[in-house]
């Protein structure tokens, strides 16, 4: 079925029925048909309307939690540096709350062990 626009469907079904009605009472069986098609049209409409404002109502939705969860991820950092400044940077406790513990880079070496040379010929 081809793609038509709401707003050509709506004009299409308002022209017939302006041009319909004429002969509503010589054509049998056409002024129920035109009933019908008026209750589906302002259906279609009530529809339409409701369809928008949900679109326009979804979008309002979408930004206002965007900007919510932005504001919860300032907060969320200004919790954390809180928490880091009160018990100290090293805290390896800070992993409770999704933070890395600033822990020694370097590893301690273990200097390896002298081995006796090898003899040659054994």
């Amino acid at each position: 079925m081809p793609k038509v626009a709401i707003a050509d469907t709506f004009s299409n079904w308002d022209s017939l029925l302006a041009a319909a009605a004429k002969y509503a009472e010589t054509v049998p069986g056409l002024k129920s048909r035109l009933a019908a098609l008026l209750a589906v049209n302002d259906k279609a409409r009530t529809l339409e309307a409701l369809r928008l404002r949900l679109k326009t109502e979804r979008q309002e939705a979408t930004q206002e939690l965007h900007a919510t969860r932005e504001e919860g991820k300032e907060l969320a950092i200004h919790v954390r540096t809180l928490l880091k400044s009160s018990f100290g940077a090293d805290f390896e406790g800070l992993v409770a709350f999704n933070i890395r513990p600033r822990r020694n880079r370097r590893k301690t070496r273990v200097p390896p062990t002298l081995l006796p040379p090898s003899e040659p010929g054994t």
